[in-house]
């Protein structure tokens, strides 16, 4: 429903503006993960299976997930995610509009998650800033992600570490960077503009094969 970019194209274009791995994070699937692998066969970047999970509290980025996990109460998630030895990352926890954000204290959940997105390409700078002082403030481990829902969004933000991601974390030794325009124009905005072409040109996609589809 958010993503209007085909597996095929978001490994293209994720090994031509030279990443070296992605997190594939649908909203509450894994379906495309499988897919997403078989095209990257020909590229060769690191794909870590991801799962973006809806709770009542938001968006949470669970990583290394083995099975699909549906949408659940936040802390029986991170039962799940541990019975799977997966990643809990909180995303964009002061996303704005507000009905985005993470509605729980970070304050209360250290030591029972893995890290928190300081920079995420959807949001606006002054979110993205809270959410790194609130991070360094409590010692959590930081990441940053495109949160790519077109072909112009990805590679926008990402996490450099060395390594495996999962032993970056716990030694704290992630650095979340940021490629977006002036730091201030997300990529919701961005999005919104392509669904909208997309939307309008639909009639003539077929023939056309325009470059945003």
């Amino acid at each position: 429903m958010c993503g209007v970019i085909s597996p095929k194209d978001l490994v293209k274009v994720a090994k031509k503006r030279d990443l070296d791995g992605l997190a594939v994070c649908d909203h509450n699937t894994t379906a495309g993960i499988k897919e997403v692998k078989r095209e990257n066969k020909k590229f060769g970047l690191d794909i870590i299976p991801g799962e973006e999970v809806t709770t009542e509290f938001g968006h949470v980025l669970v990583y290394y997930v083995q099975e699909e996990i549906p949408k659940c109460n936040f802390f029986e998630l991170l039962d799940v995610a541990s019975a799977q030895d997966a990643i809990v990352v909180i995303a964009h926890p002061f996303r704005f509009p507000p009905n985005l954000n993470f509605g729980y204290s970070l304050r209360k959940l250290v030591k029972k998650i893995d890290g928190v997105e300081v920079i995420n390409g959807r949001n606006f700078w002054f979110a993205n800033i809270k959410a790194r002082r609130t991070a360094e403030e409590l010692g959590f481990p930081m990441t940053g992600g495109s949160d790519g829902h077109t072909r112009m969004e990805i590679g926008r933000v990402f996490t450099v570490f060395e390594g495996d991601l999962r032993k970056a974390l716990q030694k704290r030794e992630t650095t979340p960077v940021s490629n977006m325009p002036l730091g201030i124009i997300p990529g919701q905005i961005i999005s919104g503009i392509f669904k909208g072409l997309r939307k309008l040109t639909k009639p003539f996609r077929k023939k056309t094969q325009l470059w945003w589809v």
